[in-house]
């Protein structure tokens, strides 16, 4: 297989080989980086499930309560829920008591922490979407670029029997298979982590959400018990 491989290549002229080079690199990198996001999004989904999990089960008698939610955490901790979390916290109570207005602001400073955290588990998905659209053209122009010159070699020979040009056709047409096997799954790729993002954003938004009405239910118990 690898020596029919090997000498498919070599059939090829410059230009051909540059075609394949291409796209042979792209699709190492395509399966590199797909690697590298699966084992970020699995270390992501499951520590944001478990923070997601500790603020539904969190009781609190008093607003200042909720700065010991994660107490446990590193205040470096790279999880993005715990991130909201503690943009929200450190804004809360970095003057003293908090009052209504203030925990709104804090909602509002979440959603600028999550567009942050959407455009960091979006990285690497770009390049997935251009493999896929840009892969079959290089293939399709490599077909087209092979097949021109075959019939200019049937021109210049002057012999117009198909044998004569159906060893480049076939050459040229292996750009356009290797065109399809490089998009096809960066295409599937995209879409299975644009999911997994999507499912994100749902958990992080409904955790804002959450921690909001939580701090003021809270603090309105508060205020309600010192009248």
């Amino acid at each position: 297989m690898w020596q029919e491989i090997v000498n498919v290549y070599r059939d090829f002229d410059t230009f051909g080989r540059v075609d394949m080079l291409i796209l042979a690199l792209m699709s190492v990198y395509m399966w590199s980086l797909f690697i590298a996001k699966h084992l970020y999004f699995k270390k992501l989904e499951s520590a944001n499930a478990h923070l997601a999990q500790r603020l539904a089960e969190f009781r609190a008698q008093f607003l200042r309560d909720f700065a010991q939610l994660y107490r446990d955490l590193p205040q470096t901790s790279d999880t993005p829920i715990y991130r909201l979390y503690r943009s929200a916290m450190d804004f809360l109570f970095a003057e003293g008591q908090a009052t209504a207005s203030d925990i709104n602001e804090a909602g509002q400073i979440m959603d600028a922490a999550l567009s942050r955290e959407i455009n960091e588990m979006e990285g690497g998905l770009t390049f997935f979407s251009v493999t896929a659209m840009l892969a079959p053209m290089m293939g399709l122009f490599g077909t087209v670029w092979g097949l021109t010159l075959s019939f200019r070699g049937m021109v210049g020979s002057g012999n117009t029997t198909i044998s004569t040009v159906a060893p480049g056709i076939s050459v040229a047409l292996i750009t356009t298979v290797a065109g399809l096997i490089v998009a096809i799954p960066a295409a599937a790729i995209f879409y299975y982590f644009r999911g997994r993002v999507n499912n994100q954003i749902v958990l992080m938004e409904s955790y804002s959400k959450l921690l909001v009405a939580r701090l003021a239910r809270t603090l309105e118990r508060e205020q309600n018990s010192e009248r």
